[in-house]
């Protein structure tokens, strides 16, 4: 997934479109994710420090570093990694409102930027920010392709829930 993402033609087109930009977030959080949640079982809040990094990043200053400067982005790309690996390897030990809540942030914070993606483009555009490699009209169909992703992801947390209460429930009744 994370090489989808970090080979040298993503990698240049990143530097023209916010949309391949904004995915290749997810690819490598989720990577981290993965990594962390196979790898490792931490029961210290380090996912803590995973969802500052998240924060951080998607900020219009340091997101403009990162999708302008290529060391900033190699920066922001370990990092991601390592935000993900953080919150993955907590994932275990924490309790379902935890988790739930999390989801419900995350949600939250994707759904606000979308909004600014959509409703002011310019904010992380060149045209607020010098060193911003993007034109305003790259944000909104990033805004409304992050809504997309949302909503897949959401609707997979929950089949998966449903699924796996519904096998509580038939392996409790014995059918």
């Amino acid at each position: 997934m994370a090489i989808a993402f970090m080979n040298p033609f993503t990698e240049g087109v990143e530097f023209t479109s916010p949309l391949v930009f904004m995915f290749s977030h997810y690819a490598l959080f989720a990577a981290g994710l993965i990594l962390g949640y196979t790898l490792f079982s931490v029961e210290r809040r380090v996912w803590v420090i995973g969802a500052i990094v998240a924060v951080i990043w998607h900020i219009p200053q340091p997101f403009a570093l990162s999708a302008g400067l290529q060391s900033f982005r190699a920066i922001e790309e370990a990092t991601m990694i390592l935000g993900g690996l953080l919150m993955g390897s907590n994932i275990k030990t924490m309790g379902q409102i935890t988790k739930l809540t999390l989801t419900v942030l995350w949600l939250v914070g994707d759904t606000t930027l979308s909004v600014l993606f959509i409703g002011k483009p310019t904010l992380y555009s060149h045209s607020s920010i010098a060193y911003s490699p993007y034109q305003p009209s790259g944000f909104p169909i990033t805004g409304v392709a992050m809504v997309l992703w949302m909503n897949a992801v959401l609707i997979y947390l929950v089949y998966t829930y449903v699924r796996r209460v519904n096998a509580t429930i038939v392996k409790a009744h014995g059918a």
